[in-house]
């Protein structure tokens, strides 16, 4: 091999091995890229991990004032039932009352009627006598 050809051939390898150097710093400047791209995905994985869990927190939340407001409501359907089956009470013995109040005063200008004319007789609504 003559010295002309060694030359010719180290300056081939020379210029390949800058070539292969230039290619191996791509190569290291792209990982190093990819690495920071994937440090930056993991970094929003955690947020929308985070997101997650506060978000299911309140649902957890939500459900349970619903639950509670559902109960208060059940518990206000009940008492209002109560209340209203209280005033139907109130509303048969009102009318008992008021009857009962009718015969004695009935009775009662009766009496009156008889203390001042003892042949008195008033009939009765019922047309007894």
């Amino acid at each position: 091999m003559a010295a002309s050809e060694v030359k010719s051939l180290a300056g081939q390898t020379a210029k390949a091995t800058e070539e292969i150097a230039e290619q191996i710093g791509s190569i290291q400047s792209a990982a190093a890229d990819a690495a920071r791209a994937i440090e930056q995905v993991n970094a929003i994985i955690r947020e929308m991990s985070a997101i997650a869990t506060m978000a299911a927190a309140t649902v957890d939340q939500q459900n349970s004032a619903v639950a509670s407001i559902a109960e208060g409501v059940s518990r206000a359907s009940g008492e209002a039932r109560s209340g209203a089956e209280a005033m139907s009470k109130v509303a048969g013995v009102t009318t008992d009352a008021r009857s009962t109040a009718a015969d004695v005063k009935d009775l009662a200008d009766a009496v009156a009627c008889r203390r001042r004319r003892p042949d008195c007789r008033r009939p009765r609504e019922n047309g007894d006598p």
